[in-house]
């Protein structure tokens, strides 16, 4: 089987990898260029992860579940594993990743993950859908982790800024020097929609929002033609990072976060942690889409 799928209509290029389950390149033939990250492992070598079965770091590397301890590293595992073709045409793509004896001795749960795509006129549409297959309830956080390519080629990072849908009045959760999430919090957000982009704002690593209003921003600049939209849906948080110096820049709905310094470690108390009941599923999505900024 091929390691990446291809998806194509009239306006977009994708192309998919089995490897994670991410999308690794969309292609505007309307704007003639790439507006996924490259993956260059000089700065990153991902492109649009998924983060299951959870978000940022654990306490320790570690979750209790029942009398029992599993190590797992950041954001889960699912960014690692491949997945399995479910369902293709033209245009839209249906991945599955289950549960299985190597899962198994990292998260107790049996489940059903599949990431589907949809291309669209102006972008691409990427649904997650979460069944529990377990024998009683389960515990889990979902994050999207897309990199768009910014800035464009001649421009500075400072040509750009993220303007929401809505004016915000938050502030952003700051992690300490483990990783993990502090009590500090850093005023980003003061009844503004917008956040001029520099490298300065990244040097204490990701900015973190809770219950923002809006459920969308866009990403552009006055010297840029090209502006990429960022719609999401069921993802109360928000993640906005990237390197210091790198032309790239990741913004990510979360349903989940990293844990609290001071966390129990006890999975069913973990902050923002799903609980799924036996046999039901979970769903969640968000479109990346391409606009003229003219």
């Amino acid at each position: 089987m091929k390691d990446t799928i291809t998806l194509q209509n009239s306006f977009f290029t994708a192309t998919i990898k089995l490897q994670g389950g991410e999308l690794s390149s969309l292609y505007s033939h309307d704007f003639g260029r790439e507006i996924i990250w490259n993956g260059d492992p000089s700065y990153w070598s991902r492109h649009t992860p998924v983060l299951f079965p959870f978000v940022g770091k654990l306490k320790n590397g570690q979750i209790k579940h029942l009398d029992d301890f599993y190590q797992l590293g950041q954001h889960g595992f699912a960014r690692d594993m491949i997945f399995s073709l479910i369902e293709k045409s033209d245009h839209h793509l249906v991945l599955e990743l289950r549960s299985c004896e190597k899962t198994r001795t990292m998260y107790p749960f049996n489940f059903c993950l599949t990431s589907s795509f949809e291309l669209l006129k102006d972008g691409i549409r990427t649904s997650y859908h979460v069944t529990n297959l377990d024998k009683d309830k389960m515990y889990f956080s979902l994050g999207a982790h897309p990199a768009f390519n910014c800035p464009k080629f001649g421009l500075e990072l400072e040509d750009y800024q993220i303007k929401f849908e809505q004016k915000e009045h938050a502030p952003t959760l700051l992690l300490d020097e483990s990783g993990l999430l502090s009590d500090k919090k850093r005023e980003c957000l003061k009844n503004e929609d917008s956040i001029p982009l520099t490298d300065l704002l990244f040097k204490n690593d990701a900015l973190m929002f809770t219950n923002l209003k809006s459920k969308s921003l866009v990403i552009g600049s006055d010297k840029d033609p090209t502006e990429i939209k960022i719609s999401w849906k069921n993802f109360p948080f928000l993640g906005l990072w990237k390197p210091i110096g790198a032309p790239f820049l990741c913004v990510e709905p979360w349903q989940g976060i990293a844990d609290f310094s001071n966390s129990s470690g006890v999975l069913s108390e973990k902050y923002g942690i799903i609980t799924l009941p036996l046999k039901e599923s979970f769903e969640a999505s968000y479109d990346i889409t391409v606009h003229s900024s003219n």
